[in-house]
């Protein structure tokens, strides 16, 4: 009989949930149970001293009674009372960790009962196959087709009669069919279950982690665990640090960057060198990355992910699991040293945190593609959803202003996820499989202040909108990330660069005002063509860097235009005027802009509402925003501004919102369907 996977472990998410027992956390818990006791003594103990001393008198007895008051008496106060609280927070992990592992121990047994059902149903349409002639190979994860095959030869089939012939192709129908029906759709319901059984392992996977960051978080906040993790027990000893909290003193977090470990020897055999500091900035060859990867043991690769994850998180060319892993650690990592973040820092790692713990009923896979957190810098996060390593579509989102990570993580969650489910919905009405999105929060956006003045318009400035130069950063590191994903999908299907298979997926770029021009700078930097790139109000390309459409490297399907397009909505008029005070391209051929280049080639199609033959409605987009927010009658006056100029949209209304004919025709075009695009794409005469 062909392949079966021989148990679940073959079958589940390569991740770790029953790792240890729930005894093993019991057992610090009796640790702790036995400090806090001892401390309650020896706290007893010094305060009868103290209580001595009260009735003595002269210098040297007031001096020891302060110290007394000032260090050992509190210290020791605080180790009972935190050790006391560290314990309650571990027998609650213990009893996570035993409950999950329960429930974990149950979906492995219920997985090997589902692969024993497919053993067994595989092997009676195996036999049913070699019995009537109709021989075939059903890999065991795809089943049977619910009919039986025609039969087409046995001994009495092949007789010259053709009414003996016919006979015993009915004899055997009867004979076989009801059992064929039955072991195919046993067979079907088993691997449904095994599928529903490994998004409960995800799930439980989830829920340890974030029981353990609990753990973490509960711990970091006493004053023991403030200890634990401070600097001061690395640089001066755990002896030195105990003394210092014994005598009142709380160690001084270091000050400069937190910098996570970048150096590991087995970087070597990724990508050349044992320093991977500079992945983010300086990508190596990406189809390299892929290749090497591929060549490491499953234990060289776990311990890459678990030692130096901010170099495998943030390495373009890597599958987005193994990505996914490591940056779930540095999730981990940067949260257990939260003090030492800074800020704007600490805002998007709790964004982060915020959106990977939230429910996922419902909802699609999630995957931190990027993280990249340092002080004093501009966060930067990547963020997928549905299944980035399989999807058979794989897009890209680049935000424009205002977009940076630490507060804009929300929207772009919001965004990513309605233009998700409107793919998905096309995609299954054309059988295009499966999709994939992923946010690129991964730039330094300009930011309003340095680009706005609400009554008197657009102001100019080196990091504002009106600037090439942030989109000229931003574009080689999404550069990196679209070529890192076109090698890590391509290089395992033996594809020679310039060369696509039936099996590769198709890569897009959407892209929404001032990510139109980072989008388009990347696109002039990238090695492997993308199939299409949407642009919604675009604040205009860089000239100096774009002489035409025609040279982004966008694919061309034979005897087909370029599939690159442009809208702007009608109620959008912060497009325009970024495009013009900026000196920029136009690229949407909806219109002609005086002074500007216009370039040429590009379809638009429309986004200012639309009515189907069946009265479907959608809604029109009637400003700059992606998502657009609620009017409400206490409104400040430059918001209210904002709103009058078309700068933001009103609630429902944004290029990104769910049931717009912005969000449909986006979808439409970056999955390859400008059949789909309501009211069609249109080309300049």
């Amino acid at each position: 009989m062909s392949y079966v996977p021989s148990s679940a472990a073959e079958v589940l998410a390569p991740r770790e949930l029953i790792v240890g027992d729930s005894e093993e956390p019991l057992v610090v818990v009796g640790y702790l149970t036995s400090v806090s006791s001892r401390a309650e003594v020896f706290a007893s103990r010094l305060g009868s001293a103290h209580t001595q001393f009260d009735t003595q008198r002269g210098f040297a007895v007031s001096a020891i009674r302060m110290q007394l008051e000032s260090g050992p008496l509190p210290g020791t106060k605080t180790l009972a009372a935190n050790a006391l609280s560290s314990r309650e927070q571990f027998t609650r992990y213990a009893e996570a960790v035993r409950e999950l592992n329960h429930r974990g121990s149950e979906v492995l047994e219920r997985v090997d009962s589902h692969l024993q059902t497919i053993r067994v149903q595989k092997a009676e349409i195996e036999t049913i196959a070699h019995r009537i002639g109709a021989w075939a190979e059903y890999t065991w994860n795809e089943g049977a087709p619910s009919q039986m095959p025609e039969p087409r030869s046995s001994g009495m089939i092949e007789t010259a009669d053709p009414s003996e012939r016919l006979f015993e192709v009915e004899r055997l129908r009867q004979a076989y069919g009801s059992r064929w029906q039955i072991a195919s759709r046993r067979w079907a319901d088993a691997i449904a279950d095994i599928d529903s059984e490994g998004r409960r392992w995800l799930s439980l996977i989830d829920q340890r982690r974030a029981a353990e960051r609990a753990l973490v978080v509960s711990l970091h906040r006493t004053e023991i665990g403030r200890l634990a993790f401070s600097p001061g027990v690395r640089t001066e000893g755990l002896s030195s640090a105990i003394a210092l909290s014994f005598f009142g003193t709380r160690p001084v977090a270091e000050a400069g960057p937190l910098e996570p470990p970048t150096s590991h020897q087995l970087l070597l055999k990724l990508i050349g060198t044992s320093d991977g500091s500079d992945v983010w900035n300086n990508s190596p060859n990406s189809m390299m990355v892929a290749a090497n990867w591929a060549k490491l043991s499953a234990e060289e690769q776990n311990i890459l992910i678990a030692q130096v994850p901010w170099v495998i998180g943030n390495l373009p060319g890597l599958p987005f699991t193994p990505r996914d892993l490591a940056n779930q650690n540095l999730v981990d990592f940067y949260d257990a040293n939260r003090d030492r973040l800074d800020p704007r820092s600490l805002a998007a790692l709790d964004a982060v945190i915020g959106l990977m713990d939230r429910d996922k009923t419902g909802v699609p896979p999630r995957y931190i593609v990027a993280l990249n957190l340092q002080n004093g810098e501009v966060p930067m996060v990547a963020v997928g959803y549905g299944d980035l390593d399989s999807a058979d579509n794989l897009t890209w989102e680049v935000p424009g202003m205002e977009s940076d990570a630490d507060n804009a993580l929300e929207i772009w969650d919001r965004a990513s996820r309605n233009l998700y489910t409107e793919q998905k919905l096309l995609a299954g009405l054309n059988d295009l499989g499966s999709v994939g999105v992923i946010a690129f929060l991964s730039y330094d956006t300009p930011d309003l202040a340095d680009s706005i003045d609400v009554w008197g318009g657009l102001k100019p400035g080196a990091d504002g909108v009106l600037s090439p130069d942030l989109a000229r950063l931003g574009a080689a590191r999404l550069a990196a990330e679209l070529d890192g994903t076109w090698a890590a999908r391509n290089q395992p299907l033996g594809v020679s660069p310039g060369y696509v298979s039936p099996d590769s997926p198709r890569i897009s770029v959407v892209a929404h005002s001032y990510g139109t021009t980072t989008a388009a700078d990347a696109l002039m930097l990238v090695r492997y063509e993308v199939d299409s790139f949407t642009m919604l109000g675009s604040a205009g390309l860089d000239t100096g860097r774009v002489p035409s459409l025609e040279a982004l490297a966008v694919a061309e399907p034979f005897g087909q235009r370029q599939q690159i397009y442009a809208n702007s909505a009608e109620g959008d008029r912060l497009a325009t005027l970024g495009m013009k005070y900026g000196g920029r391209g136009n690229p949407n051929p909806q219109y002609q802009v005086d002074g500007l280049v216009n370039y040429e080639g590009a379809g638009y199609f429309h986004s200012d509402g639309f009515v189907t033959s069946n009265g479907e409605v959608f809604q029109p987009t009637d400003g700059h925003s992606v998502i657009g927010e609620k009017k409400g009658p206490f409104m400040s006056a430059p918001k209210a501004a904002l709103y009058l100029l078309g700068f933001e949209a009103s609630k429902g209304r944004g290029y990104w919102d769910a049931g717009t004919e912005s969000l449909r025709n986006m979808a439409a075009t970056s999955l390859g369907l400008p059949g789909e695009v309501l009211e069609g794409v249109s080309y300049a005469k």
